[in-house]
């Protein structure tokens, strides 16, 4: 009898300790090894690819507004700022990049991104509430593993905007953040292979002054 008390008395504990971890320790989904997605286009055509989003995003934008009369000075000043970085990719190799990417990896991939093509897009994973609308790396789309979970609308839209074969970048706060992998671990059960992690996130982008979209962005950095 005194054994049996003993030997439920121990698995009492180790059930007591296991709980504990999980609840101590966030949750890490396994993630395989990113492959490549579709081929990527040349500078040339996801330049003038990225030119012509740029001018129909202008052409919007300027619809929306009221019709008012603007000075040279005043149509100068209303101008989207950008920044010019040459090539992002020069002297890397997308089909090289492994799973995890650098800043310098990031910033190659959103070259096409910016394209506004679908061959590869930006996915900002952070759950926090409003993190999305008031920063965000531009052209990113919003979806976190918990959207996933709950059946959020946002993740049917995303099955029917980003194509499988696509190149996702995910990212979140960066550091010691897991929503993104989390989110890749999700996204390559519904045949995302090509799904990569942007390690450094929102935290490297903002230190590198580059710009930002939303609410409370400026345009550049924090």
């Amino acid at each position: 009898m005194r054994l049996l008390v003993r030997i439920l008395a121990i698995l009492g504990l180790g059930l007591t300790a296991a709980l504990v971890h999980s609840w101590a320790v966030p949750v890490r989904l396994e993630i395989a090894e990113a492959r490549p997605g579709r081929d990527l286009p040349a500078r040339a055509d996801r330049a003038a690819s990225r030119e012509t989003a740029t001018q129909e995003t202008e052409q919007q934008r300027r619809a929306s507004e009221p019709q008012t009369r603007e000075t040279p000075s005043q149509a100068e000043a209303t101008e989207p700022l950008t920044l010019d970085l040459g090539d992002p990719c020069d002297g890397l190799d997308p089909y090289s990049f492994t799973t995890e990417l650098t800043l310098a990896e990031a910033l190659c991939l959103h070259e096409f991104a910016m394209a506004g093509d679908g061959t590869v897009v930006f996915v900002d994973a952070r759950s926090g509430r409003g993190l999305f609308e008031q920063s965000r790396i531009p052209g990113a789309m919003h979806l976190s593993a918990n959207m996933v979970l709950g059946g959020d609308p946002a993740f049917e839209q995303f099955l029917g905007l980003v194509a499988p074969d696509a190149w996702v970048v995910v990212y979140c706060s960066g550091g010691d953040c897991d929503e993104s992998k989390n989110l890749v671990a999700q996204l390559q059960a519904f045949g995302y292979d090509s799904t990569y992690i942007f390690v450094g996130g929102m935290d490297d982008w903002l230190a590198a002054g580059l710009p930002t979209e939303g609410t409370g962005a400026d345009g550049g950095g924090r």
